[in-house]
């Protein structure tokens, strides 16, 4: 019996030892994927990112009621799957694509620009301090350091983007198809807008009316747009922004609006209105429902050779994103995640340690 309690006491004992040594240690491997290594921290930074979006998800599909009541998200299912997995699931499959387009860009020996590395330093010091997710990744566990390694990260697939589709890629794009993209779902305006509401304190008739005879000062050459613009929106000179010494390209109408057509990320209501308007018509459009009025002047999009250039890119992904994207989430799903799961079960939705206010 006197051994049995040696016994027993001689377990308990080892027992407390391996639990004070079982703490996870910095820079353990959570995740391999391919030859990518992914630290526990990491993982996180990917598993927080996959819970903000399942919130979203949920938030979709619920009423109104339901959603200005407190939820429990880990009751909740998405695609059939519980909230939970769906969130490790998402956050493994964050890990596979960074991964896929990293080592492709590795065996290409494709170098990141400079470019995309201080557009990641603006984003990450944007999301880290100004919206306040330091507020939520570092109490879980995600450094500074860590966010930005893995906003980093995920550049790879714009940089490979770019490499197969971009100037002289395997899959170039042709010039002519750029700009029949852009001059067919892109359009520049010089807009005033008025928005009406109780609240504004403006007379929505007369108001119209004054956009009518802003309009018929710029048809007679009495006053330009800018001069309109800034009278109506009570701007004085000293509050102008100044341009000057600007080592970047900027448009020759520094007012003018760029507006597109539905998906192309520069939606407009009245884009079809505009549209339909000859290049340096001047209009006043009415909104619909007594919502406001518009005051227009189009201008030719291919008179400023500013928007070709400046707007490359981002035509290039309107016209290859879901190619691309598909492609990606089909190869990147075939990679075999190698998961610690000592590591990775330590993260749970409920130990999530939320900020008290909104992110």
């Amino acid at each position: 019996m006197k051994l049995l309690k040696k016994l027993t006491a001689l377990l308990l004992i080892c027992l407390m030892a391996l639990s004070l040594t079982a703490c996870h240690k910095k820079g353990e491997i959570a995740v391999t994927i391919n030859d990518c290594e992914f630290t526990s921290a990491y993982y996180m930074c990917a598993f927080i990112n996959a819970y903000l979006q399942g919130q979203q998800e949920v938030a979709l599909n619920l009423s109104e009621e339901e959603a200005q009541q407190e939820i429990d998200y880990t009751k909740q299912k998405i695609d059939d799957k519980k909230f939970e997995e769906w969130v490790k699931d998402t956050a493994i499959d964050a890990l596979k694509k960074n991964a896929y387009y990293k080592t492709l860009c590795q065996e290409k020996k494709i170098e990141m620009s400079d470019e995309y590395k201080t557009a990641n330093d603006y984003y990450v010091s944007m999301y880290w301090t100004s919206y306040g997710y330091s507020e939520l990744f570092a109490p879980n566990g995600v450094s500074l350091e860590t966010f930005t390694q893995y906003m980093l990260d995920e550049y790879y697939a714009p940089v490979y983007f770019e490499y197969i589709y971009g100037e002289k890629g395997e899959k170039e794009i042709p010039a002519k198809d750029i700009e029949e993209k852009l001059y067919k779902d892109f359009i520049i305006a010089d807009i005033l807008e008025y928005n009406h509401s109780k609240d504004t304190g403006k007379d929505l008739k007369k108001t119209i009316k004054e956009f009518e005879a802003y309009a018929e000062d710029i048809k007679n050459g009495k006053k330009s747009f800018e001069e309109v613009y800034n009278k109506f929106n009570d701007i004085k000179e000293t509050e102008k922004e100044d341009h000057e010494g600007h080592d970047h390209a900027e448009p020759k109408d520094a007012l003018a609006q760029v507006i597109g057509a539905e998906g192309t990320g520069y939606e407009h209501d009245y884009f079809k209105d505009i549209n339909k308007m000859a290049n340096g018509e001047i209009k006043v459009i009415t909104k619909k429902d007594d919502a406001g009025c518009l005051l227009v002047i189009k201008k030719d999009i291919k008179d400023d050779e500013y928007y070709l250039e400046n707007m490359d890119m981002q035509i290039r992904h309107l016209l290859k994103d879901d190619e691309f994207n598909k492609k990606g989430d089909e190869e990147s799903k075939k990679l075999t995640a190698d998961i610690n799961k000592y590591a990775v079960n330590q993260f749970k939705v409920k130990k999530i340690k939320e900020p008290k206010y909104a992110y």
